[in-house]
């Protein structure tokens, strides 16, 4: 039998408001959360030029990172994200979105309080590390990647002029580029430069960070402002438009997704040639050598096994040990960007329609088709 339609209409309204209480409660506590994420080094920058000097050397020494006090989730966020991870029933699809996001929080969170610490590798391999089919080829690929050329040298690939990154003098500089660009698009976004960076730029809610004193060149500029503003800046403002908050908050594997999302856009750009895929191969090949446990030295030792030079091999080997200690371990995100990339590479290719929504927020491929109905149109700003 039927439900009467006042009965149904009812249902709706106590579905819809569930629902929205699931939304916010999952946005405040990713929100949370973020603010709390860590493993930027305080003497990044310091230790970068001390471990390069004595690599250049020959003299093979590990950084000592030193880390800000550290705070701790709030409880009641905890909480609420376990009994949201731990429900034993499902409404549909948009509840399984909820619930896997809920339970990779409840990881992100873990990793958050262990920054620093000997813990922290296991749990940065089970949220960074998987490992399946797909992590597989993306090992693949970063061979393959290296092999085309091996000498990474994305910031300096053109030939063209050379540019301090942080110069805001010169309009051609990362820092003025970024800035032009953000206020062509009237977007309310700042950008920061941040002493200790380890990429050229790194967007957060509302803010784009730019490294102080990289010497780049026009093109690397050029294809940092199209990731991080068609990459990152543009899906987070048009996420503030959309009816659902997990836009924003991310889904599970969202922010992955994202990264990926951006290599696809570098690519049809004509920016993934051969010195950046050089670099990222190397970023992978560098995280994955953390996470199995190799020490400083030995990943340095590897990346210059692959052509780098010691001064490429330092810093992108202190890239993925952020987050580690005594010269062991670290966070090593770098292993999502090609994943990232060949699961949207291959999910639009299979329906291109999916581009909406991930243009539309922090969203996986996996949940894309469920959260296309929801995404909202481009912001009058973007």
């Amino acid at each position: 039998m039927r439900p009467s339609p006042s009965v149904a209409r009812r249902e709706m309204r106590d579905g819809a408001s569930r629902l929205s209480r699931i939304d916010h409660r999952v946005s405040r506590a990713a929100l949370h959360i973020a603010r709390l994420a860590r493993g930027a080094p305080t003497n990044f920058s310091s230790e970068l030029e001390r471990v390069t000097r004595a690599w250049l050397a020959s003299d093979r020494v590990a950084p000592v990172f030193e880390y800000p006090p550290l705070g701790h989730v709030d409880p009641d966020h905890l909480r609420t994200l376990d009994k949201i991870a731990c429900a034993t029933t499902s409404e549909g699809e948009l509840d399984e979105i909820y619930r896997a996001r809920a339970e990779e929080l409840l990881l992100e969170a873990r990793i958050a309080d262990a920054v620093g610490t000997r813990e922290l590798t296991t749990l940065a391999r089970e949220r960074y590390g998987a490992e399946d089919d797909l992590a597989r080829n993306a090992d693949d690929l970063a061979l393959a990647w290296i092999g085309t050329g091996g000498r990474p040298s994305a910031e300096r690939s053109s030939g063209g002029e050379v540019r301090r990154s942080c110069d805001t003098n010169d309009p051609l500089s990362l820092v003025s580029r970024l800035r032009a660009e953000i206020g062509k698009r009237k977007l309310a976004v700042r950008v920061t430069v941040k002493r200790g960076l380890s990429p050229l730029a790194a967007s957060g809610k509302g803010v784009v960070f730019i490294c102080e004193g990289r010497l780049i060149d026009d093109r690397a500029t050029e294809r940092t402002v199209l990731h991080e503003i068609e990459g990152h800046v543009l899906p987070e403002d048009r996420s503030s438009y959309a009816s659902l908050k997990i836009f924003g908050a991310a889904t599970a594997r969202g922010s992955d997704d994202q990264e990926g999302y951006a290599l696809v856009l570098e690519e049809r750009n004509g920016f993934l040639d051969e010195g950046r895929r050089g670099e990222l191969g190397l970023r992978h090949v560098a995280a994955r050598a953390f996470h199995e446990g190799a020490p400083f030295v030995d990943a340095c030792e590897i990346l210059v096994g692959h052509g780098a030079g010691a001064r490429d091999a330092v810093r992108i080997a202190m890239r993925a040990h952020r987050g580690g200690v005594e010269g062991r371990g670290g966070l090593g995100r770098e292993r999502v960007y090609l994943v990232g990339y060949l699961r949207v590479r291959d999910a639009l290719a299979k329906d291109s329609s999916l581009e909406s929504a991930l243009r539309a927020g922090r969203v996986s491929c996996a949940a894309a088709p469920s959260l296309l109905p929801f995404a909202s149109a481009p912001s009058p700003s973007a």
